[in-house]
Order: C-alpha cells, then structure tokens, then sequence
C-alpha cells in the first residue's frame, strides 16, 4: 500500500483542507503509532498523550464526498501522477495534484467514545482507490472534472495523457487509531482528542499499525 502523510495549511469552514507530502522511510520506521500503548478510551487518562482505537462514527449528518469515488467520508485524499516522457523515452511519474480534507468525528470503542477534533492533523493512510487513464483506458467524467478543476490537461497532442490516480477514505464504521492530547469537556463530560503544542494529533487507518 501506498502511504502519505498530510499536513494541515488552511481551515475551511467545513473542513480542514490539505497539503500532501510523502511519508519518508525514516518516519515509517520510527511511526508512534508503534511505540505508543493503546488504552480503552474510558481509561485513557486525561491530560495524557493517548492512543485510542475504534471505529469512526461521523460528528455531522452531512459527511465530506470523496471527489474520485463519490463516496461519504470523514476525510479523502487524492494523488494524481503523470507519466512524464521524452524522445520515446519514459522519465518516471511526477505528481501534479495533492488533494485533501478532512472533518471532526467520533472515535467509538467497547468503553466508550471521544470525539475527535482535527484542528491540526498529520494523517498517515493508505491509498486504497487506484484508477488510470491513458492510451488504452480511456478517462472518466469524474476524473475529467477533477482534473479540470485544477487545470491539468489530460490531453497530449494526439493521446491520452498516462495518468494514475489514487484516494484513500475515512469512512463511517471503519477501524482507525489516533493519538493526541485527551481533554473532558467541563459542560458536556464528553471526551475529547486532539492536538497541543507540544503533541500533534495522528490518526491512522492502517490495520498494522492499529494493532501495533
């Protein structure tokens, strides 16, 4: 599976948008979601930095769509590459679109549940949606719209651009981990996750580092 980490640059008023960046191999090697004990979320301490697992339960009636798929989710991101080329020969696929957002939601367990907020979350997911275009597989309306949303052309001069592109969800009821700062909300005892200014807040759907 492919991996990517996003780092937050701007909030929007129904999410928090995305810039996207690969995960290096040292980060993959040295991932806390390894080295950080899980604990039941009624357990967890408050104050503490945790690590919870569960399943997601969406915060608002109205989820996020996926822009590939069309999918409801919590949280999507996109990669689109090019196959770059020249005088016949092929140079290696260049990204030309980085795409993500994602919205608060509810972490659920046997003990308990606690909610979310992503304020300023690193992501580290699978790219589990993969989709071509090219000479031989022609291109969808979606990934049409997509691309002419942000001004990629996925015409040559004569063909099809080779184009690959891959999305990964949050989706309701799905297994994932976070880690973060676990605070009680005074009105509402409602628990809640979420990053500090020391501690950033990590949330994973990759099943091997859940069970870590």
């Amino acid at each position: 599976m492919e991996w990517i980490i996003i780092i937050v640059v701007i909030s929007a008023i129904v999410g928090v948008a995305f810039a996207i960046g690969r995960v290096s191999s040292k980060l993959r090697s040295e991932n806390p979601f390894n080295s950080t004990p899980r604990v039941p979320i009624t357990q967890a301490d408050i104050g503490e930095v945790v690590k919870l697992s569960g399943d997601l339960r969406y915060a608002k009636r109205t989820p996020l769509t996926a822009p590939l798929t069309g999918r409801p989710c919590a949280g999507y991101q996109v990669v689109v590459e090019e196959l770059r080329s020249t005088g016949g020969s092929y140079l290696g696929w260049d990204t030309v679109v980085e795409e993500g957002e994602i919205i608060d939601f509810w972490i659920e367990d046997d003990t308990g549940e606690a909610f979310v907020q992503v304020d300023d979350p690193s992501v580290l997911l699978s790219l589990e949606k993969h989709f071509s275009s090219g000479t031989v597989e022609e291109i969808t309306p979606d990934l049409k719209s997509f691309l002419a949303k942000h001004n990629i052309k996925h015409k040559g001069l004569l063909l099809e651009k080779d184009i690959h592109y891959a999305e990964g969800l949050l989706e309701q009821g799905e297994e994932i981990a976070v880690i973060g700062v676990l605070a009680k909300d005074p009105e509402t005892n409602r628990l809640i996750v979420r990053a500090s200014e020391e501690q950033p807040l990590l949330i994973t759907n990759e099943l091997k580092l859940i069970d870590g």
